[in-house]
């Protein structure tokens, strides 16, 4: 029995001593992990008081400027016709030659990547006229884009008389087409100068631009910022 109760002593202190050394290389061990986590927290600290976030903030404005210029560039051989009567099963390259051909523009087929109704079709509403979609016209040449351009706004206000369309007489409007984002700035850019009499909103090349009146610096819109900066409201 004395040499049992010796032995058990001898491996409850062998025992105790493995678990007083695990206890303290787990205890180092933590005490490591502190101070690397302290490390970091010093590092990412610093980086925070280091890192300008309005330098941050203006790259990410300028790449977000690129995004909807080359979003517009994608664009650049479109034209949007509104105005003209939507019925079912009608001829859409039909109805693009000849409207081009009353402004005076002689377009066929190989000018015209594709043309198409875009969004949704709206329902008719009583005591309300009707609002056909816009056509969509990709030509296959810049050249023939900026043509038809010109002529539409030499004969500014051309209707639908005389082009043997459904409907009673309509105004026709060619313009290039803009991005969602763009169109968003010009009606919003369209909406602040006529309430505050701004005489000149116009695109060109899918930008934007707004003049006051005549003999006055014209000013771009490429964001919501600009509308503030330009009409002093947003």
């Amino acid at each position: 029995m004395e040499e049992l109760k010796l032995h058990m002593s001898e491996l409850f202190n062998s025992q105790m001593t493995g678990i007083k050394d695990a206890i303290i290389n787990l205890t180092e061990t933590i005490k490591a992990q502190n101070s690397r986590i302290q490390q970091l927290e010093d590092r990412v600290s610093q980086l925070e008081k280091s890192t300008d976030l309005s330098v941050l903030e203006n790259k990410i404005q300028k790449l977000s400027i690129k995004i909807v210029e080359k979003e517009q560039t994608l664009l650049a051989n479109d034209i949007e016709f509104s105005g003209c009567p939507e019925v079912q099963n009608e001829s859409a390259m039909h109805i693009i030659k000849t409207i081009a051909h009353k402004i005076g523009i002689s377009i066929n087929e190989k000018d015209i990547v594709n043309v198409e109704r875009v969004g949704p079709r709206r329902p008719e509403e009583k005591d309300k006229p009707y609002r056909p979609r816009p056509l969509i016209v990709r030509l296959t040449r810049r050249e023939t884009r900026d043509a038809l351009l010109t002529a539409a706004r030499v004969r500014r206000g051309f209707n639908t008389e005389g082009l043997q369309l459904p409907g009673p007489t309509r105004s026709l409007y060619i313009n290039e087409r803009l991005s969602g984002h763009n169109r968003y700035l010009f009606q919003k850019a369209r909406l602040l100068a006529s309430e505050l009499k701004f005489k000149y909103v116009w695109t060109r090349d899918g930008k934007i631009y707004v003049r006051q009146e005549q003999g006055k610096e014209r000013s771009r819109i490429r964001e919501e910022s600009d509308l503030f900066q330009v009409f002093g409201k947003s």
